[in-house]
């Protein structure tokens, strides 16, 4: 605030960047942090966005080569899926601990079958952002796919045995009392 004697004549915008952990604006820059149970730890996937947004309009406006524009949005969409795909992961193992703690002895959600979904939402995100990866990088996945179908069909005769006995215990585990 520029001041004549007590009088405020001009509010200039500003922040402040904290050094500590406490929050003194309204703006959520990320926190970094690394521990045992979660490992690498990044936070705030939307500031994220938008600072990546930003970035990518920079490149817009600076204009580089076709080559560094066209690297440098792929790293960029690349990074962005990253910090979603962890955050879905996050918000979807929130919301399976909560349903299987509110689960019942005769519901599909128990406490027992949480680590079922749970590998099941970890391989969709993970599957859903290589698949947003390979086409931020402009690689044709058509032929990836059909081979992954080719492949997923030959295991599925080699191994019908084991993967019928696989989902009977899944759903003995469900069923049971």
């Amino acid at each position: 605030v520029l001041r004549v004697g007590k009088v405020p004549i001009i509010y200039l915008p500003w922040f402040m960047f904290p050094t500590d952990e406490r929050r003194r604006t309204g703006l959520l820059f990320p926190s970094i942090a690394n521990s045992s149970r979660n490992g690498f730890d990044l936070k705030q996937p939307i500031y994220l966005t938008v600072v990546l947004f930003g970035l990518n309009w920079s490149l817009e406006i600076v204009s580089p080569s076709a080559d560094i524009s066209r690297y440098g949005r792929a790293f960029l969409q690349t990074f962005a899926i990253a910090i979603w795909a962890v955050a879905l992961v996050r918000v979807g193992t929130i919301l399976l601990r909560h349903f299987s703690a509110l689960g019942k002895a005769t519901s599909f959600f128990q406490p027992r079958t949480q680590p079922i979904f749970d590998i099941v939402l970890k391989s969709g995100v993970l599957g859903g952002a290589a698949y947003l990866v390979l086409i931020a990088w402009d690689i044709n996945v058509g032929a990836w796919l059909a081979s992954a179908g080719i492949v997923g069909i030959v295991v599925g005769f080699a191994a019908r045995d084991s993967l019928a006995n696989y989902f009977a215990g899944l759903f003995i585990l469900a069923d049971a009392p």
